[in-house]
């Protein structure tokens, strides 16, 4: 049980022991009584003394029972709370995973165009007279770009 459980509870006892020693008070001072009056003015004052002691009690009850209600739809707002902040974190976390996999996707297919480009142009180069210069130029040119695009997909993983 949580703080306002134990609160309640030490509340509820803390009264009980008070009006346990109204009660007792009450009983001697009846007893003190009983001594002087007849057995139909007791049970009179028995009645009285307990219609007393009773609304106060009732009252008490009531206040602390709405009181608990109270804080049982406290903890039910922040329950829900929490399930639509878990609801919410989980849904942004799937579209993260999505768009990783879909702009990682998208870096394979260009570095896949980009190597078809130099096969292209390394055949194209190899029956012209600058034909191997041309090749190591573009072979350098590609795994430049493959390190920059290995780069970027880190970096917008760090992102995530």
């Amino acid at each position: 049980a949580g703080p306002p459980a134990r609160e309640l509870r030490r509340r509820s006892t803390t009264a009980a022991r008070r009006w346990k020693a109204q009660l007792d008070e009450r009983t001697k001072e009846l007893e003190g009584l009983q001594q002087k009056l007849v057995p139909q003015d007791l049970d009179m004052l028995r009645i009285q003394v307990q219609e007393e002691l009773e609304l106060p009690h009732q009252q008490k009850v009531a206040d602390l029972e709405a009181e608990a209600r109270s804080f049982q739809q406290m903890f039910f707002n922040v329950r829900r709370e929490l399930e639509r902040a878990r609801t919410e974190f989980e849904q942004y976390a799937a579209h993260a995973d999505a768009r990783g996999i879909s702009d990682k996707a998208a870096r394979d297919a260009e570095a896949q165009g980009l190597r078809a480009r130099v096969a292209e142009l390394e055949a194209a180069a190899a029956d012209g007279p600058d034909g191997e210069e041309l090749a190591r130029k573009l072979e350098a040119r590609v795994l430049g770009l493959e390190v920059k695009c290995r780069e970027l997909g880190r970096e917008n993983d760090g992102l995530r």
